[in-house]
């Protein structure tokens, strides 16, 4: 019985993340992705979702988020590593790319409740096989 609990959480897990085969660079992986990526900052760790802003100036990881909306937008041409290479890929047209806007619940210096919306443009590079994000 637990066995079978096990088995299903972690494909659930997978399913979430977008590492399933053929799930690769939908809508619903996108989301799995920055999810995870807000779930590293909350805890603590190093994440691409921790804008720029905030390391800048310190400030603490959100307290709670939420996807707000997830939208289809043109092909990125730089989402690729440009440690490999610095030519733009010639199927950047076949990139899927979605505009993340994400509601997240910070903590005041006076101890009071902030929310900031923050939009994250991610793009799934299928030459990497891997999502580039970009803040909005």
């Amino acid at each position: 019985m637990q066995i079978k609990i096990r088995m299903t959480a972690i494909i659930l897990g997978l399913i979430v993340t977008g590492c399933v085969p053929g799930k690769e660079g939908t809508a619903a992986a996108a989301k799995g992705f920055l999810q995870s990526e807000i779930n590293l900052w909350l805890a603590g760790q190093p994440s691409q979702a921790e804008s720029f802003r905030a390391k800048l100036m310190s400030h603490k990881p959100p307290t709670a988020f939420e996807v707000q909306s997830v939208i289809p937008q043109e092909p990125d041409m730089f989402a690729f590593n440009h440690d490999l290479t610095q030519e733009i890929p010639a199927n950047y047209r076949e990139f899927s790319t979605y505009l993340v806007n994400v509601k997240y619940e910070f903590r005041s210096q006076a101890d009071t409740p902030i929310t900031k919306i923050m939009a994250y443009r991610l793009t799934w590079n299928v030459n990497e096989k891997a999502w580039h994000m970009r803040e909005q």
